[in-house]
């Protein structure tokens, strides 16, 4: 960069000083002692030459000789340039001052004719004003009398054209024209002529008033229009609180006219999804193509609140902005006009969109568009009259539609879990082969279904809420913590709905006000529909109720709001364990319901057994009645039924105890008395046994059943051996009777220790004991049967019973 910046600075200089000395100017004079500045005019070639030789080595001064002479070839070259550019511009110059000279000279030609023309004109001119300044003033009266009559014409036609006007309806013309003439007939009215026109256009003007008032009372007109009616009647001087009555009036009747018409559409079922028009935007939906208005099918919730935005809202919007431009609302009067008519037409609609809402058939993502698309026009609305408090009522008919189709969406999961309950039911009930029965793995993995199937209903429901909660963060975010509160509201109903239909069946149980449950709650239970309830709350205990707070927090939880965070929060701590608690205390009514009732099915059979049995007239017994048999298999059913539910592996039959029966034996033979009355003896073990009942544990019959297959068992053989003891109270017994008795409780004490658990073994060798000692109390000659004979017979029947 240095040697071309050497090499473009004298030539720089040495232009500079070549244009100045060929345009002639002035140079400044630099000092003529610089000997050694080769640009300078003082320069000594033998001063720089020595200057350099003491200065620089060879190759330096070489190197200086290489630049001096490119500075030089450089110099000769630019100034042939130079010398060329100019040249070729002087004689473009030379051309130019040619023609301009020959220019110049055809101009003077043409500026003397000009001359001569504008004196010609001036002279002209003069004798005009001359010859017509005595008849100026004249023709300047008759140009204004021409003007006037004009004028005089023009309201002498004025009648004629109002009439005209105001039979085309221009009415907006007609009121111009008039407001124009009025004050100069008023001025001019004591002149026959004008007098006779400001009487017609009078009479013209009054009919056109009379016109505008019965428009005014025309609810088919737009708001424009109408606006535009009380304007001109505002001009022609009409008093401003009629035409105000007028105009909200005619309004009220024209909007609900509009909300009825669109009411009286009937309700059809909701659109296809592809269907829907897709909103790209939150702005007003006048926006939207006449194609997607054309695919929201008619009667559907989306289709109410389009056309209600396009017609009512819209109609609204117009009137409140013509209203405040005929009557401006600083006046308090006219403002509180507003508010009432605004808050009226208002209520209609909001009435008449809830229930539309309500009637409809909706998903969660059409009704989240409709309810967003409604909260837009009401917040418009708010915005352009603020004390009408729009928001406050979009809010509260959000609050109300979501309340009510989450009742109705929770309703329809309520009605599924009913329904898959009801099918259950017809399994346990209804005709079915072997491997589809009661008992069967076909029939258990059925009612293990059953439980997923409800559940799988409630999480799926509770998805379909996803557009609703990503509403929360738009237009829902006001009623964000009510809307949470509802669903986990509905969340909790529907398990305390599946704990009250499952135990509707039976008559302390049952519900009341609940609709939904009126066709179900008359099923008759069975034991197996029972034992799968049981199962069916079980799982929800365990498993059901978790899974579903798991569900509920994912839908609420990361929108990261601190309240409704709070809200789950509290559902999780408090709300969930009372469910589960109320869920497992559902299934204790239930297994306690299912041991009564199979209970006192056994207990049936044990007393037709007694009761149809001639006990004074039995022959020797030989083998064990049919009625002891019947009893043993529906109890080794039950066992088996409960083995398949409870998943509890089967006992094996342990060994008979003697000891019971020789027990058995000797209370007998304590009751044993000669034929001729009742002996001290029986006395004293009436007595014994009177004391043991009085200061032993009472035994609950009826009582809560554990969850286990044993604690079930054990409630049957109580309920059964109690109504054994008690029928054997009401029966007399002969010696063989009382034998036969023998041989049936031996029987029935061997094979229940089979399905008991050894703690309650206790409880049956109690009753059992119970039931001899009545009978020997009852019998007219207690003589027992030797045990082993008993024990034989027994051991004989076992060996051939096959269960």
């Amino acid at each position: 960069m240095g040697d071309s910046e050497r090499t473009e600075r004298p030539r720089r200089r040495l232009n500079k000083e070549m244009l100045m000395n060929y345009y002639g100017v002035a140079q400044e004079e630099k000092p003529q002692n610089v000997k050694t500045d080769i640009d300078s005019s003082g320069f000594v070639a033998d001063d720089y030459v020595n200057g350099l030789l003491e200065k620089h080595g060879l190759m330096e001064l070489m190197k200086k000789a290489n630049e001096v002479s490119s500075e030089v070839r450089n110099l000769d070259s630019d100034m042939q340039m130079l010398v060329y550019e100019n040249y070729n511009k002087f004689i473009s110059a030379t051309d130019t001052i040619r023609k301009m000279k020959t220019n110049v000279d055809s101009m003077e030609e043409e500026m003397t004719s000009l001359t001569d023309n504008m004196e010609a004109i001036t002279s002209s001119s003069g004798r005009i004003d001359e010859h017509l300044s005595q008849r100026r003033e004249k023709i300047e009266k008759l140009v204004g009398v021409r003007k006037l009559l004009q004028k005089l014409q023009w309201l002498f036609d004025l009648p004629h054209t109002l009439l005209r006007c105001v039979e085309m309806e221009i009415y907006d013309r007609a009121v111009t024209m008039y407001t124009k003439s009025a004050p100069i007939l008023k001025r001019h009215k004591h002149l026959a002529s004008l007098s006779t026109i400001k009487d017609d256009c009078e009479k013209i003007i009054a009919r056109l008033k009379e016109q505008l008032k019965n428009k005014l009372h025309k609810e088919e007109i737009s708001s424009s229009k109408l606006a535009e009616y009380a304007a001109l009647l505002l001009q022609l001087g009409e008093a401003a609180e009629p035409l105000r009555t007028s105009f909200l009036n005619s309004r009220r009747r024209g909007l609900l006219r509009v909300l009825s018409v669109i009411l009286d559409t009937p309700v059809s079922a909701e659109e296809p999804e592809d269907e829907r028009p897709k909103r790209s935007d939150g702005t007003s939906e006048k926006g939207s193509s006449p194609a997607a208005q054309r695919d929201i099918r008619p009667g559907t919730a989306l289709w109410y609140v389009t056309r209600l935005s396009e017609t009512f809202i819209y109609e609204l919007e117009e009137v409140i902005r013509a209203y405040t431009v005929l009557f401006p609302i600083s006046v308090r009067e006219n403002k509180q006009h507003l508010l009432e008519f605004a808050r009226e037409v208002l209520n209609e609609y909001c009435n008449a969109l809830k229930a539309r809402l309500k009637e409809s058939h909706l998903t969660f993502k059409t009704f989240t568009v409709a309810l967003e698309r409604m909260h837009g026009d009401l917040s418009r609305l708010h915005r352009a009259l603020p004390e009408s408090q729009m928001k406050d009522r979009a809010k509260e008919i959000i609050e109300h539609t979501v309340r009510t189709q989450l009742d109705k969406a929770m309703m329809k999961m309520r009605t599924g879990m009913i329904e898959h309950l009801r099918l259950l039911h017809a399994r346990c009930t209804g005709p079915s082969d072997p491997e589809t029965a009661p008992g069967s793995s076909a029939f258990n993995e059925f009612v293990t279904v059953t439980g997923h199937n409800i559940l799988v209903d409630l999480s799926v429901g509770l998805t379909e809420l996803q557009p609703l909660v990503e509403a929360q963060k738009t237009f829902l975010r006001d009623s964000s913590t009510v809307f949470v509160s509802l669903v986990l509201g509905h969340v909790a109903d529907f398990f305390l709905t599946l704990n009250v239909a499952a135990l509707s069946h039976f008559d302390d149980c049952k519900p009341k006000n609940m609709p939904e449950l009126d066709k179900f709650a008359p099923l008759v239970p069975t034991g197996s529909y029972i034992i799968s309830l049981v199962r069916n709350c079980s799982y929800m205990e365990t498993r059901g109720v978790d899974k579903i707070v798991s569900v509920v927090h994912d839908l609420f939880v990361p929108n990261e709001e601190a309240q409704d965070a709070e809200t789950f929060n509290h559902f999780q701590r408090i709300i969930a364990p009372d469910l589960i608690k109320n869920t497992r205390e559902t299934a204790q009514k239930l297994l306690r319901y299912y041991t009564e009732i199979n209970g006192l099915k056994v207990a049936q059979m044990i007393r037709k057994g007694v009761e149809t049995a001639n006990w004074l007239a039995m022959r020797e017994p030989r083998d064990v009645r049919l009625a002891i048999e019947l009893v043993i298999k529906e109890v080794a059913a039950v066992y088996q039924e409960l083995t398949v539910i409870f998943g509890e592996p089967s006992r094996r039959s342990p060994p008979v105890d003697s000891a019971h029966y020789r027990r058995m034996k000797s209370a007998a033979a304590a009751g044993t008395r000669p034929a001729g009355g009742v002996t001290g003896t029986k006395r004293v073990m009436e007595l014994n046994m009177n004391m043991d009942r009085l200061f032993a544990h009472k035994l609950q019959t009826f009582g809560p059943v554990s969850f286990s297959r044993g604690a079930v068992i054990a409630g049957i053989v109580k309920i059964m051996l109690k109504t054994f003891y008690e029928c054997v109270r009401l029966r007399t017994f002969d010696r063989n009777g009382y034998q036969q008795m023998q041989v049936d409780t031996g029987f029935l004490s061997s094979m229940l220790r089979d399905y008991l658990e050894p703690d309650d073994l206790s409880i049956l060798d109690g009753l059992i004991e119970e039931v001899l000692v009545s009978t020997s109390n009852r019998c007219l000659d207690p003589t027992p049967m030797d045990q082993s004979i008993v024990d034989n017979l027994c051991e004989a029947k076992r060996a051939k019973f096959a269960v």
